[in-house]
């Protein structure tokens, strides 16, 4: 009936993260951080911090939290490493209702600029895209660690579109409202097209099995990114 105001739904529902249920095993671990907190776009990140040495800086992903990294975060700081984890926009202790993959990258620049120089960046799922996305903006950093990440996180606009039954009018006004809005167009958030030129190396972690991300997406981030490692779990 009306385009407009279903393009704005479907925007509306693309962007805003699933609810996240605390976990106290991840709260107890959550707890065992320096919390603090970073500016962002007139608001606070809300970020914690572990151990000493050089700076690695870990990004979860859609929907997720930094108690996820639990493991990860002890074995990282016991081996000499100064860790750095953070809630995402709209998720956790950090403001905001809906969130994207460019806003995710620039968080992620937002806390690298307060806690750097960056030694290592490793990112989950949207967070490893987003990874990928801050160091072609400039964001430094001597090394990447991608786990499970979307070449083409575009395309889920388009799997969002098949499961509500949107139009295809409906579904390309939300992409035009969300390229105004974001100021970045589609392809800029292409993965194999925008990693060429990166001079840090990356080591691409992908399970064979994965159902939410495909395998060939690892692989066609590992492809074009030079210095790549394809790491297949």
């Amino acid at each position: 009936v009306s385009p407009a105001l279903g393009a704005h739904c479907a925007e509306a529902v693309f962007c805003r993260p699933p609810p996240q249920r605390a976990r106290a095993g991840e709260e107890e671990f959550i707890a065992t951080g320096r919390a603090f907190r970073v500016a962002w776009r007139g608001a606070e990140l809300t970020a914690w911090e572990w151990g000493a040495g050089p700076l690695i800086v870990l990004a979860h992903g859609w929907g997720s939290r930094p108690g996820r990294w639990s493991v990860a975060v002890p074995a990282l700081a016991g081996a000499g490493f100064r860790v750095v984890a953070y809630d995402a926009p709209a998720h956790g202790r950090s403001p905001g209702f809906r969130a994207s993959l460019p806003e995710f990258a620039d968080a992620l620049s937002a806390i690298a600029a307060r806690t750097g120089p960056v030694h290592m960046l490793v990112g989950h799922s949207l967070g490893g895209a987003a990874a990928a996305l801050a160091l072609t903006r400039g964001l430094a950093a001597d090394r990447a660690v991608l786990i499970a990440a979307p070449a083409d996180p575009a395309s889920y606009a388009d799997r969002l579109a098949e499961e509500l039954g949107l139009t295809t009018v409906i579904r390309r006004r939300m992409q035009q409202n969300l390229e105004r809005r974001l100021r970045t167009p589609w392809d800029a958030v292409h993965l194999p097209s925008i990693v060429r030129g990166l001079a840090a190396p990356a080591l691409v972690i992908h399970d064979r099995d994965d159902a939410e991300v495909p395998l060939a997406s690892a692989e066609a981030i590992a492809r074009v990114w030079p210095g790549a490692e394809l790491m297949i779990t």
